[in-house]
């Protein structure tokens, strides 16, 4: 492969490493699919396409009683105004692809076609998108704040964001079945992949929409939209509008393609648009506002915060991921990274660093050590964490291989401050939620899209205590990543996906012989900021053949009532982790390609 060069020999490069490494691996691989298998079953609610409209107390109580309705139900116009006020409000920044003003007057059209005596024949794309902004709205108030919520709980909120998912799948299918591809049938899906992704994690069901919404969106022409051949002209403002909707659409939908090339997972490292493959300009710097008065080559400063600001700083995020994701291949093509140039790996950190030092820390409140921290009185920037977030977790990913080899070259600490600096930035900013309202007492994360980036912090900081023991500190090193882990084991009761990756963790640790030991501070007092006891999630048949549950000698885990497999505390599992005795390198394979990533 041209630009590689061989690795300088050391002890750790024996053949009996190597296959240490490549066992390690396969352990990795394991770990990082866990969110690929999170799904639950969502059944069609209704075999008809048509809306029934309620009240929304009485559409509260239907969907929340056993066996819940078997038709498609949406609340009154006024409900759902109110709804659709609030997801503009706090939800649309996170995936700005609709014209708000356009869509909310298409809105209020088909609430006048519900409410004649012979409704006409409802478009199944208008539908989906209003279903989807439902499920959206509900889930925000399941999920992050309760403030002004105009539901009784979460539960009652949780259980309608399901529900309209299910309807919006529905919906949606109907569109495929028997209607042709629509903008708004397209911005359901994206609507649906991120409510999904945030709710069950990176599924197979996540990934189908999103490989369909990328088909619908080639079906209508929009990786054509400025090709010259085929450009429409935007003469009018409602031109101007559509022409500016498709740009938003495609780059949303291609930046989520790219960034998913790093997301682990069967898909990881795979994307299937290449830059030569579409002739669409970037989105202009813009409001919804702009685009109904200004004329077609109107953009606001670069530097001028706008509702599509966030957006820009996606897509450059984006155009980074598919040049990590294409380096990440050529490390695991050659099962060492030292044979792939360090000063690739240098260049392509500048760009992570240009993005953060850029716009998107504008408005950040620094923290002493100049770590960010989130700021709730300007909630308005909340779209720039989830970027922020993000692009530290991807910056983690790239430097990852490096960290582990330390050891074994000294220019390689500069990747290991960069991974500590971006973990601790990200566990900064745990009290992340849908809202600048939440309850951050708890310090709990229920956004899975979230829990992703928390893991990825975890495994840098233990990682690094392992290979990196010389540091010093390891009592305070063990109390931070306690501390960390808590995030995910606050999550774990009200999350499928959170249970699922602490214990596969657990299993894993299993497989490889952790020695578990009680962690003792200086002064002798024994701490633990965990609850003692958790029992395991239930898994399925090919969960635990994935994961090798059952796979343990009893003399090993001494606990012949449950089968030779004990259930340890999850202070104590992690304290055996932070423990095992391994070369640096067997830690490589484990955790290079942890699942790392946000929409």
């Amino acid at each position: 492969m041209v630009g590689l060069h061989s690795p300088p020999t050391t002890t750790g490069d024996a053949p009996e490493m190597e296959q240490v490494i490549r066992e390690y691996n396969s352990d990795s691989r394991n770990l990082e699919d866990v969110h690929s298998y999170g799904a639950a079953p969502l059944p069609r609610v209704s075999d008809s396409p048509v809306p029934h409209v309620l009240p929304l107390s009485t559409l509260i109580g239907l969907v929340t009683s056993p066996g819940g309705p078997t038709k498609i139900l949406i609340p009154q116009r006024e409900d759902a105004i109110r709804l659709f006020a609030c997801y503009v409000e706090h939800v649309d920044a996170l995936q700005h692809v609709i014209h708000v003003p356009s869509v909310r007057e298409r809105f209020e059209l088909l609430y006048d076609n519900f409410e004649k005596p012979q409704p006409e024949l409802v478009d199944g794309g208008l539908l989906a998108l209003l279903l989807a902004v439902l499920g959206h709205t509900a889930g925000f108030w399941a999920l992050g704040s309760s403030h002004g919520s105009l539901f009784d709980s979460r539960p009652d909120a949780l259980a309608l964001s399901t529900y309209w998912l299910r309807c919006t799948l529905d919906s949606l299918e109907h569109v495929w079945r028997v209607e042709e591809s629509s903008m708004e049938a397209l911005q359901a899906q994206i609507l649906t992949m991120f409510l999904l992704y945030h709710t069950e994690g990176l599924s197979s069901r996540a990934r189908r929409l999103m490989a369909t919404a990328l088909s619908d969106a080639k079906d209508l022409g929009l990786h054509m939209t400025d090709s010259p051949h085929r450009k429409a002209p935007e003469n009018t403002q409602a031109e101007i509008i559509d022409a500016e909707m498709r740009r938003r659409v495609w780059w949303h939908i291609v930046s989520t393609a790219w960034s998913a090339a790093l997301w682990g997972g069967p898909h990881d490292g795979v994307y299937t648009v290449q830059p030569s493959h579409m002739q669409v300009k970037k989105p202009r710097n813009v409001t919804d506002e702009d685009l109904m008065i200004m004329p077609a080559d109107f953009s606001r400063p670069a530097d001028e915060p706008t509702s599509t600001t966030y957006y820009l700083q996606r897509i450059i995020l984006a155009e980074i991921c598919r040049e990590v994701a294409d380096v990440m291949l050529e490390i695991r093509a050659v099962q060492d990274p030292r044979q792939i140039p360090y000063s690739r790996i240098l260049t392509l950190d500048g760009k992570f660093a240009e993005i953060l030092n850029g716009p998107l820390a504008s408005g950040m409140v620094t923290a002493e050590d100049d770590g960010p921290v989130y700021n709730p009185r300007r909630p308005h920037l909340r779209q720039q964490y989830f970027t922020y977030l993000t692009t530290e977790a991807r910056r983690c990913k790239l430097h990852l291989p490096y960290l582990l080899r330390l050891q074994q070259d000294s220019q390689y600490i500069v990747s290991r401050n960069i991974c500590l600096q971006s973990a601790r930035n990200i566990l900064r900013l745990k009290h992340i939620l849908p809202s600048e309202v939440s309850d951050e007492s708890s310090g709990s994360v229920k956004m899975i899209g979230l829990m992703h980036h928390f893991c990825c912090a975890i495994v840098i900081l233990a990682m690094d205590l392992c290979v990196n023991k010389s540091a010093g500190g390891d009592h305070e090193r063990k109390a931070e990543i306690r501390a960390a882990c808590r995030i995910l084991e606050d999550a774990r009761d009200g999350s499928r996906a959170a249970g699922l990756f602490l214990d596969s963790l657990t299993t894993i640790f299993r497989k490889h012989k952790v020695r578990v030991q009680c962690d003792q501070p200086p002064n002798g007092v024994a701490v633990s900021e965990f609850p003692v006891e958790h029992k395991l999630h239930q898994t399925t048949a090919d969960q635990r053949g994935r994961f090798g549950v059952g796979l343990f000698p009893a003399d090993y885990m001494g606990d012949s009532e449950n089968g030779g497999l004990a259930e340890p505390g999850f202070d104590t599992m992690w304290q055996g982790y932070l423990d095992l005795g391994e070369e640096p390198q067997a830690w490589d394979a484990l955790f290079n390609d942890i699942e790392l990533g946000v929409p």
